[in-house]
Order: C-alpha cells, then sequence, then structure tokens
C-alpha cells in the first residue's frame, strides 16, 4: 500500500509543476502579444 501513496504523491507534485508551467506560459504568451502590438505600432509609426 505504501508504494501506491508514493506513486499518488509523485503525481500530485508533477500536476503541481505542470500548474506552474502552465502559468508561466500563460505569462509568456501574454509578454509576447504585448510586444507583438508595440512592433506593430513601432511600424505604423515610421
Amino acid at each position: 500500500m505504501q508504494s501506491l501513496t508514493a506513486t499518488q504523491q509523485r503525481i500530485s507534485d508533477a500536476n503541481q509543476r505542470i500548474a506552474i508551467v502552465e502559468s508561466k506560459l500563460i505569462r509568456l504568451d501574454t509578454d509576447i502579444a504585448v510586444l507583438s502590438k508595440r512592433n506593430a505600432k513601432d511600424y505604423e509609426d515610421e
């Protein structure tokens, strides 16, 4: 039974890491969108 508990704990830890990575990806997507809009605006101003 202990191996089941250990496996469940590892799955829980992995899910937590996945959630952290997903939130970082969302932030990156937001940063990229902001930078893309900024660059597009720079081209329009030229």
